[in-house]
């Protein structure tokens, strides 16, 4: 006598992998989102903070770059507080300066004693404010603030030995 094998469909067999796919559709887009939110949040911060340290290492390099005479001070462009960077060139004396004006840190480059509304220099990054101050000979301070409302904070020395000694602050 032969024994029938039975075929029978339970649910279980139709269930199971049904039940095992869902779990892992599931996990996988959790995990984008997961993803996608953390990659947006690295982003903007990075974004926040890329203006402000741009700036200020903008100042710093600026700085190292004039400081080869010492005539590295702070002044004023009109009523502007100023980092001014004095150098003598093809026979004259001419003037960097870096300042904040209307929102935006900008640069103006021109001749010494010349008069230039503060509007007329070059932005270089949108800021809320950026002050200076010097510490001491040869070692300055400089703050900015993002929109943001992020506050970043440099040190810079500058090399040369009478930096910021020519009286004219």
């Amino acid at each position: 006598m032969k024994i029938r094998e039975r075929q029978t469909s339970h649910m279980i067999d139709f269930l199971f992998p049904l039940a095992l796919f869902f779990c892992f559709a599931v996990s996988a887009i959790v995990l984008i989102l997961m993803a996608t939110g953390i990659y947006r949040s690295t982003t903007e911060s990075s974004a926040r903070n890329h203006v402000g340290r741009t700036a200020l290492a903008y100042v710093s390099e600026k700085l190292h770059q004039g400081d080869a005479d010492g005539d590295v001070f702070i002044g004023a462009l009109g009523e502007e507080p100023a980092l001014v960077l004095r150098r003598q060139s093809d026979g004259g004396t001419y003037c960097t300066y870096i300042y904040e004006y209307e929102g935006a840190l900008r640069e103006l480059f021109l001749k010494e004693g010349a008069e230039v509304p503060p509007e007329n220099g070059s932005v270089i990054a949108e800021i809320e404010a950026f002050s200076m101050e010097k510490i001491s000979d040869g070692l300055f301070s400089f703050v900015c603030r993002e929109e943001s409302g992020e506050t970043l904070t440099q040190l810079v020395s500058v090399r040369s030995q009478s930096a910021g000694g020519t009286g004219h602050e």
